[in-house]
């Protein structure tokens, strides 16, 4: 099948209380192991992909390459622009095909963030594809301390009523590429935004979650789980375990470890919690 606007996935998710899982990909092989992952566990998935990405591989190029992975998938694949901060780079990516796209203006002030999220939102439209917007920020190393903030619950209800987005990520303490406890997470505004806004939330930062406490947040509207560092972490590591062998037996090994990987996060995350 071809790749699929995921709009309609992730609010049965909503409905049902459980999640897709999204994962970032940097490369071909990587894009291969997560779609033979989600083909094991027999769920859909996403595969998410940057703008720095693209860059590197060019963006027709490798766009082109994972819609014909979406294609001959046994499953249903969406294919998301992850963190997208310029709105031309979004239309440019649903114009070459992407399925689903977020525009990220989480560090602007945000009256910025709603007009720039409408101007996305009325191209994702008329092509039939799925908008995610961040409100609040969830942070990475490097990044000013000052743009990490949490979701506020009114301006969270404030921004879904201007702009109606398919789905909404928000900062509850999950940082990008790093381990958080459960002290960190704050359940209060999650459980918050869940009663006042009636639509999907993203979490960002799922790879330094427990998988528990990832379960449990299930419960709490978050129907999509992105997932990054770990891949990548598990990527090097087979890498470097198998340098001294032929690339393509090295690659195999990615393979199989990425796939398993990907297959049982996706059964976690696709149980419906309690």
């Amino acid at each position: 099948m071809a790749v699929v606007n995921p709009a309609s996935l992730i609010h049965a998710a909503f409905e049902n209380r459980y999640a897709i899982a999204a994962y970032n990909v940097d490369s071909l092989d990587m894009a291969m192991a997560v779609v033979r992952g989600g083909e094991a566990a027999n769920v859909p998935i996403l595969i998410q992909i940057t703008v720095d990405t693209l860059n590197t591989w060019g963006w027709e190029r490798l766009t082109h390459m994972v819609c014909s992975l979406g294609a001959s998938s046994e499953i249903p694949i969406g294919l998301h622009l992850d963190h997208c901060k310029q709105v031309k780079d979004v239309f440019r990516a649903i114009d070459l095909g992407f399925t689903s796209v977020m525009y990220d203006g989480s560090t602007l002030d945000m009256a910025l963030n709603i007009q720039n999220t409408l101007k996305v939102v009325d191209y994702a439209r008329l092509h039939n594809v799925m908008i995610e917007a961040e409100l609040g920020h969830v942070g990475r190393e490097g990044e000013p301390l000052e743009w990490r903030t949490v979701t506020s619950v009114e301006e969270a209800s404030e921004f879904y009523a201007k702009t109606h987005v398919d789905c909404l990520a928000v900062a509850i303490g999950t940082e990008h590429g790093k381990q958080v406890d459960e002290d960190h997470i704050r359940f209060d505004r999650i459980r918050d935004i869940h009663r006042e806004v009636p639509v999907p939330l993203v979490l960002h930062g799922s790879s330094g979650v427990p998988n528990d406490i990832l379960c449990k947040l299930l419960s709490f509207g978050i129907s999509k789980v992105n997932i990054g560092t770990e891949l990548r972490t598990l990527w090097w590591k087979c890498l470097l375990e198998n340098q001294t062998r032929k690339p393509r037996e090295a690659l195999s090994t990615m393979s199989k470890t990425l796939r398993d990987y990907v297959n049982e996060k996706s059964r976690l995350l696709s149980h419906p919690v309690n």
